[in-house]
């Protein structure tokens, strides 16, 4: 994007504070089940994302700087589904490379060695008090697994423990979310179409937890926690529909807003409301059209109500992502335009909320 182009895209969305690309082309962020934007501070964030070689690139940054104040590559080439979580001065990030998964940890200001931690694909991270957790699904979709370790310097993953088997149906594409000692998984089962998502709780740090439980039809979940009892979740129905399923109790009862029409919810979250970023499109699942595809944002209060907001990008979005920082967003997302799938140009932007 040129410096007139960031220019026009700053006039035409007021709710638009900065927008600019990041230097390198063909870039990729990962899939909408795990984060790639966290809170670092009060004034910061960090970004993972995967580079031309698709190493995992670390970046952090102020909300309101111009540019990244560190990169940090974290892997070697060849790998995807980036995803990152942070407590305190932890941070983790996880990819997955060769039908394995991975992940690595930054722990009293460095780097630990990369490990593996078992067979599969799109990880998820996510972090609770003095704990970090991981979810994937396994080579075969046969199985949702879980491991955990504790944010020190020391810790290690443990062994994987099984939250769901596919028992003839492919279970996959989980994303975990933490709040206090609350860790929350989601993820879709079933095949040829037909889909339905999965939830599991854990009020232990990831030591026990209760039994399944059915959210109904849909498919690629997100999942957001905060507080003691909320949980939000972000699905996909049938057909393309964007849905938000609130609960405040837990997840004994859930409320389901809509919020648009498109695929992958990407979810963000604060005591008093979520924020949900998806490719908005109203094509058929086959044969997209791909200049179609915009930039969906939309905010859902506490109590049910849906706010759409101006979109950051109106043609050739994906993998959009945004992260809830104070009275601001922070969106990332891939410029398709130069027709190369998933990869393209990474570009940011902060929105006023």
């Amino acid at each position: 994007m040129t410096a007139l182009g960031r220019i026009v895209l700053a006039i035409a969305l007021a709710t638009v504070a900065l927008a600019l690309p990041a230097p390198a082309a063909a870039e990729s962020l990962g899939f909408n089940n795990a984060r790639q934007l966290v809170a670092t501070g009060a004034k910061t964030y960090a970004l993972v994302w995967l580079d031309g070689e698709r190493r995992v690139i670390v970046g952090e940054r102020r909300v309101d700087g111009s540019a990244f104040t560190s990169e940090r590559t974290v892997s070697e080439g060849g790998t995807s589904t980036p995803a990152i979580a942070v407590r305190g001065r932890t941070l983790a990030v996880a990819w997955a490379s060769g039908g394995s998964v991975y992940a690595r940890v930054r722990a009293g200001g460095a780097w630990r060695p990369t490990e593996r931690l078992g067979a599969g694909a799109a990880p998820s991270l996510a972090a609770v008090n003095g704990t970090l957790g991981i979810v994937w699904h396994s080579r075969d979709e046969s199985e949702i697994l879980f491991s955990r370790r504790t944010t020190g310097v020391s810790g290690s993953w443990s062994a994987p423990v099984t939250l769901a088997s596919g028992s003839g149906e492919r279970v996959s594409f989980a994303g975990l979310a933490g709040s206090g000692s609350r860790f929350a998984a989601a993820w879709k089962r079933g095949d040829r179409g037909r889909w339905e998502v999965e939830l599991r709780r854990s009020g232990d740090r990831g030591a026990h937890w209760v039994a399944t439980r059915s959210l109904g039809e849909g498919g690629d979940p997100a999942v957001c926690l905060t507080g003691t009892s909320r949980i939000w979740v972000g699905l996909q129905r049938r057909g393309g529909g964007i849905s938000v399923l609130g609960s405040t109790d837990g997840g004994a009862t859930f409320r389901t807003r809509s919020v648009g029409e498109g695929w992958f919810a990407h979810l963000s979250c604060s005591r008093s409301r979520a924020l949900v970023s998806w490719e908005q499109t109203r094509y058929p699942p086959q044969h997209p059209d791909e200049s179609a595809k915009s930039f969906g944002l939309a905010r859902v209060s506490a109590a049910g109500a849906v706010t759409a907001l101006p979109s950051p990008a109106s043609s050739y979005v994906a993998s959009p992502t945004a992260l809830l920082h104070g009275k601001r967003a922070v969106v990332a997302w891939i410029d398709t335009s130069d027709g190369r799938g998933l990869f393209g140009k990474l570009l940011l932007a902060t929105v006023a909320l």
